[in-house]
């Protein structure tokens, strides 16, 4: 629809913009969503043998796994685009550099649904409440690119898709508020956010600082994992500490 839409409320050059900027975007997703496809055969497993409470505890400790990589990938994404952008697609695509920083947040909008849908709705047979906010965010979808492309063209595309992806999220959250509080979410996940934010503050000056190139995008990328990693050991984050220790238990 996006693309339809920009080709009908634009032209084909922002088309094209638009297509190359969400290549990139869905690679990250990949990484993302993957969690899903292993996830979804367990839940249903549990489901059959009436395990909700472990079912719950599953879901949480996806989420926040969820949140710890999304928000880095978001953050991370808008941070190394000016550098990326150039080399990895050409000079040609250079106005992909601003659409590919506003649909950053679709790793984590997409990411919850993923989690909340497939690994939790679907599993536990609520396919009609699945469907329903499939439908909605579609329909949100439209009424966004009718809005907003006449006036920002590709970039107003990628807004719409980041507003109707929340929709879809929050519809889902909504669905499954009485089994899964998103605020324990949240409060989980306040260090991941100030992470990221600080990670994209020394990345972007050095994206635009450095020239455009394979290296470059590496070296800037391996310092922003450092930080965000950096950060998260000084806050002593569960994730990070169990996994510590599972490494040291091997190496033992």
């Amino acid at each position: 629809l996006d693309r339809t839409m920009i080709g009908l409320l634009s032209d084909t050059a922002q088309c094209g913009l638009y297509e190359q900027a969400q290549k990139i975007v869905k690679l990250a997703l990949t990484i993302v969503t993957s969690l899903g496809t292993v996830m979804l055969p367990h839940i249903a497993s549990m489901y059959s043998q009436n395990k909700q409470e472990k079912i719950v505890e599953y879901i949480y400790t996806s989420l926040q796994f969820i949140m710890l990589l999304s928000l880095p990938m978001t953050f991370g994404l808008m941070g190394i685009a000016p550098n990326l952008v150039p080399w990895f697609l050409s000079e040609t695509y250079l106005g992909s550099i601003k659409i590919l920083q506003v649909s950053a947040p679709l790793c984590v909008m997409i990411g919850i649904s993923n989690v909340i849908g497939l690994q939790f709705l679907l599993p536990t047979k609520r396919q009609r409440e699945y469907t329903l906010s499939t439908i909605f965010g579609s329909f949100v979808n439209v009424c966004a690119n009718l809005i907003l492309i006449p006036f920002l063209l590709a970039s107003g595309a990628a807004l719409a898709s980041v507003i109707a992806e929340a929709s879809v999220t929050s519809s889902q959250l909504y669905y499954a508020r009485t089994e899964i509080k998103f605020s324990k979410v949240l409060q989980s996940s306040w260090k991941y956010a100030l992470g990221a934010i600080i990670m994209f503050i020394v990345v972007y000056p050095l994206s635009n600082l450095l020239t455009p190139t394979m290296m470059h995008t590496f070296i800037i990328i391996l310092i922003g994992i450092m930080i965000y990693f950096t950060i998260l050991l000084c806050f002593k984050d569960s994730f990070i500490m169990n996994m510590l220790q599972k490494i040291k238990r091997k190496k033992g």
